[in-house]
This record gives C-alpha cells, structure tokens and sequence, in this order.
C-alpha cells in the first residue's frame, strides 16, 4: 500500500516544484503528478528572473550558473540567448574544410591525419564517412583465408605467434567463426561430478574434485541446484511468517539464502514488492478517470492505465 500523504506535503503542491516534493518524501514524480492533479492543484509557475540573476549571465559558465541558481541549464541558456548576451566561453569559430585537407583523407591513419591538420580524430572521422571516402590506411589487418585456416589446428598462442597477432584477436576471431578450441585445459564435467553438486559446500566439493571454488559455484548456478545451507526446523518455520530481510537479520544468514529457501520449500513471499491487484479494484477501472482510480485505491496513475490496458477495459468518458 501506498504511503498516505500527510497535510504538511499537500500544503507544499502548487509551491515547490514536483521533482522536489518525490526526493524529499522519497516517492517517484509520477505519484506526485498523480496526487497534485487528483486534488486539482496546479503546477507551480516558472520562477522570474530577477535583475541580480539577469546580470550573472555570462559571467561563468551556463551549467555553473545554473548549479546556482538552481536552474535548468536550458533556461539560463535560454535567457541568455534571448538577451543577447555572449557566453562566458565562446564557441570557437567553425573551420571549413579545404580541397587540400579533403584529398588526404583515407591516406594515412586518422589519427596521424588528425594531428597533422590539427583537427580532432572525430572531425576526421565524420568528415570522411560523410564523403564516404575508404580507410586506405586502417589500423587493423583484416584476416585472410590462409590465417584463418590456421585456428583450431594450433593453440591459440601459437597461432598469435606465427601471424602476429595477439592471442585476444585470435580468440575472438576463432569464437566469431564457431571454431572450437581443441586445446583448451577446460575439464568437462562428469555424471558423477554434477551429482555431488548441492550435497556439500561448493569450497568442500571443489576441493575433493580439485577444481576452483568458481567453477563449482557456475555449474551449479547453471543446473539450478541450490547451495546446501544447513538449515533446522524451527528456523523452517520462520519462512512465510516474518518477512526475507528480516529473517535474514534474525538468523544472520545470507537473503539470498532465505529466498532460495522459501522456494525451495513452496512458501509464498509474505511481503511482496508489488501489490497483487484485488477484484474489487480492477472492479473500479474504466469507471473514472485513471488519475482519480489512482488516488482512490493508492496507486500511481501509469499503474492503472497499463492495467486497464491488459484487461482490455476502455477509458472513462
């Protein structure tokens, strides 16, 4: 259920601004909107400029000023421009692109060209994909046939060595083609490992079958088996009852821990973060307007429109 709102932060709707009023009560500015326009208060008007804050403009930076004034950067932008007062740092002039820059584009590495023409690498970059010019000089070799017969049949440093390459690029080319590594040191998993996993700690198991801690946990995780926590029948009896983090504190065990549990034993969470809608309330969708359901069964406004929407119930009027 929803936190009802008290006469002291009603007071504040149609005086300070939405965003403030969600921060300082800790709800999202869509529950505020919802309960402002339910009490049909308007949204506060946008605050004057004043002469002491009309002579800052272009005294520093636009988003500096606005940090301030608490302002939109867009509106002191906005005033700025619309007094015609400079920035603080000018934009520098734009500089157009001669016939003699544009003909070494592609001609060597953008970044070489970037410093040369003392243009930055984006410029360059832009400039030739707009006119569509090739990377004669690029930076990466692209693979040829012979190179790529030559995954999977060495290891992969061995091949890095051979092509000069390094061994990241020689991965990612062999994964990128489906080539699998036949002399990966990766031991498959037995029958008789994966049923060993779950009856005792992942630290015991890893080391009875010397793999990693790591490895263990992951291929548990990836059969969905639970992690053996020892757990004794009157704190059993705690789950359903009191809600996860609570249990979690009482017991000192992992919340993790408590939920895996709770499921594994088929109890429903007694505490859940979304509140299950009742027949009476969808009873009451279509009738009014979304905003007024929101505020006469407690839940936000984009709740109610989009479960009016699933259950295929038309808007009021």
């Amino acid at each position: 259920m929803s936190r009802p709102w008290t006469k002291k932060q009603i007071r504040q709707f149609g005086i300070i601004s939405d965003g403030i009023i969600a921060r300082r009560t800790g709800r999202t500015i869509a529950e505020v909107v919802a309960e402002r326009e339910a009490r049909g208060i308007y949204p506060p008007a946008p605050r004057r400029w004043t002469a002491r804050e009309i002579r800052l403009l272009g005294t520093m930076l636009d988003t500096d000023l606005a940090f301030r004034l608490r302002r939109p950067v867009h509106n002191v932008r906005s005033q700025r421009v619309s007094l015609h007062i400079p920035a603080f740092r000018p934009r520098p002039k734009y500089r157009y692109w001669t016939a003699k820059e544009i003909r070494l584009l592609g001609t060597m590495p953008d970044a070489d060209l970037a410093r040369k023409l003392r243009r930055s690498l984006a410029a360059i970059q832009s400039q030739r994909a707009l006119l569509k010019r090739p990377y004669i000089a690029p930076r990466f070799r692209p693979w040829t046939p012979k190179e790529d017969r030559l995954l999977g049949k060495k290891p992969d440093a061995e091949v890095a060595h051979l092509i000069n390459r390094s061994i990241d690029c020689v991965k990612a080319r062999r994964s990128k083609l489906g080539i699998a590594d036949r002399f990966a040191k990766v031991r498959p998993w037995t029958r008789t490992e994966e049923r060993l996993l779950g009856t005792v700690p992942d630290r015991e198991l890893a080391r009875e079958l010397r793999r990693g801690v790591s490895g263990v946990r992951l291929r548990r995780q990836q059969l969905g088996i639970l992690k053996v926590v020892h757990w004794a029948p009157a704190q059993d009896r705690l789950l359903g009852v009191l809600p996860d983090h609570e249990i979690a504190k009482k017991l000192r065990k992992l919340l993790q821990a408590v939920r895996d549990r709770r499921w594994y034993l088929g109890i429903p969470n007694p505490a859940p973060l979304v509140r299950p809608w009742t027949r009476a309330e969808e009873k009451l969708l279509g009738t009014d307007i979304d905003r007024m359901v929101a505020a006469r069964i407690g839940r936000t406004r984009d709740a109610v429109l989009q479960r009016r929407l699933l259950l295929g119930i038309s808007r009021a009027g």
